[in-house]
């Protein structure tokens, strides 16, 4: 039995295609309700980040294990426009109807990311998105703007092609953010999609990720044991220009008595160069962490299927857990 079945934790039901792919993804709706839990602690970032490691307020999202899906971040937030609504639709009190538009904006999230390539403590909004088109000719979104307040957040180059009568499949997008703006105080994000000409083709708001890391309680029942690497995912990320991205996203559980330090995860993709990320986290006794999303460089033209192994480290160089998960 995995340690998240012996939470308590029920296997999630099938996705559609018009579901967020990862579980951190599919169960957002699910952890606003966490927001108020009581007795979450709080880590402003990843314990004391030290040299070359990611300073506070770099992720987002509470955790609760009693709760069917151990990746709850109150990451951050659903579209306006749910489900089948039109992108028009707007339920926020005090907010204004956006345009119609020839595609909607379906399941749209977004969550801080640690960016493994940087010499520095770079903060990448990473938005999931699908795109609905409900006419009779394909259309490409080109490009994504995001902006806060009508000020500048960051921007993407990227292709995805919505078929007529169809959901796009769910696209990771990892967005540096513009100079001057802090993650921080970010509270709604507009979301503008544009065809190559620089047409408008969707438009969304939804709200900016919580910046800080949670932690929830393991549940009574679980037993003492190992430390764990759980629910973890690899994404692709849509982007153009560069040499190919990928994105991990996963959880640590800490099941002992004492608390757990981790200096940095370790990713193996199946062909290729490893790659550190310094994501400096310690885990209360007890508890699991919300999702922790690390954005990762490819040297190669594509990225290999297979499995991808994520090795989490200790302050002194020891092997503390690891896992391993397909490329989605």
């Amino acid at each position: 039995m995995t340690p998240l079945a012996e939470a308590g934790f029920s296997p999630l039901p099938k996705q559609s295609e018009m579901s967020f792919s990862s579980i951190g993804r599919r169960t957002i709706v699910l952890f606003l309700a966490f927001a108020a839990l009581a007795g979450c602690s709080t880590n402003g970032g990843f314990g004391n980040a030290g040299a070359g490691q990611f300073p506070p307020g770099n992720q987002n999202g509470p955790l609760n294990s009693s709760q069917q899906n151990p990746a709850g971040s109150p990451p951050p937030s659903g579209s306006d426009a749910a489900g089948d609504q039109p992108s028009g639709f707007s339920p926020s009190p005090g907010s204004t109807a956006t345009p119609v538009t020839a595609l909607s904006v379906d399941s749209a999230s977004a969550r801080l990311a640690f960016d493994a390539a940087a010499n520095v403590s770079d903060r990448l909004l990473d938005v999931a998105f699908a795109l609905k088109n409900p006419g009779a000719k394909p259309l490409t979104a080109k490009s994504l703007t995001l902006t806060a307040e009508g000020k500048p957040v960051g921007a993407v180059s990227f292709v995805v092609t919505a078929l007529p009568n169809q959901t796009t499949q769910v696209t990771a997008a990892a967005i540096p953010l513009a100079k001057g703006q802090d993650a921080a105080k970010l509270q709604r994000l507009t979301l503008v999609f544009a065809d190559a000409a620089g047409k408008m083709l969707a438009q969304s708001s939804i709200d900016a990720p919580h910046p800080g890391l949670t932690f929830g309680p393991l549940d009574e029942t679980h037993p003492a044991g190992p430390p764990s690497i759980d629910s973890l995912d690899v994404e692709r990320v849509a982007e153009l220009g560069r040499h190919p991205r990928y994105e991990c996203s996963f959880a640590i559980t800490n099941p002992g008595k004492e608390k757990l330090s981790i200096a940095k995860v370790t990713i193996a993709p199946p062909k290729g160069r490893a790659t550190d990320a310094a994501i400096g986290v310690d885990v209360p006794p007890r508890t699991m962490s919300g999702i922790i999303t690390v954005v990762l460089p490819y040297g190669g033209k594509s990225l290999p299927a297979g499995k991808y192994t994520a090795t989490a480290t200790g302050r002194a160089g020891e092997v503390i857990t690891k896992a391993s998960a397909e490329l989605m």
